[in-house]
């Protein structure tokens, strides 16, 4: 949870950087990402879409969720063993923030809440998956 915290204090200064509320961390939102970041270091792969064809919509829609208003951003980064959940979270913020689709997400401001998931692997990767409501 060190991870997701840190990503999420990371995400939280870069909105209030650019003039924009602090989004509320939302459990709900992190077990919808936790699963799809496992289910990528589990079955290798690094896409929105599962293998199964199954998109972050269908993900929202199995757990109640209103797809309209959602985003979702997925990274895949690598760490050390001297690296601290900051510097992980501010790797994984700074590629999101330098892909156009994922910074509109974090800068979107009628996002209010945010679910956060990470998967380290034995190889030094660590999945995040980062879900938007």
């Amino acid at each position: 949870m060190e991870i997701e915290h840190a990503i999420h204090d990371e995400t939280n200064r870069r909105r209030v950087d650019h003039g924009l509320d602090r989004l509320t961390y939302s459990d709900h939102l992190s077990i919808i990402a936790a699963r799809h970041s496992r289910d990528m270091a589990q079955r290798d792969f690094f896409a929105h879409a599962n293998p199964d064809g199954d998109e972050p919509s269908d993900r929202y829609k199995t757990f109640g969720h209103d797809t309209r208003s959602s985003g979702e951003n997925i990274a895949l980064e690598h760490y050390d063993v001297l690296a601290t959940p900051e510097k992980v979270a501010q790797s994984v913020v700074d590629a999101w923030m330098n892909s156009q689709g994922h910074r509109e997400n974090i800068l979107r401001d009628h996002f209010t809440e945010e679910g956060i998931g990470v998967y380290l692997n034995h190889d030094g990767g660590v999945y995040a998956t980062q879900n938007f409501y």
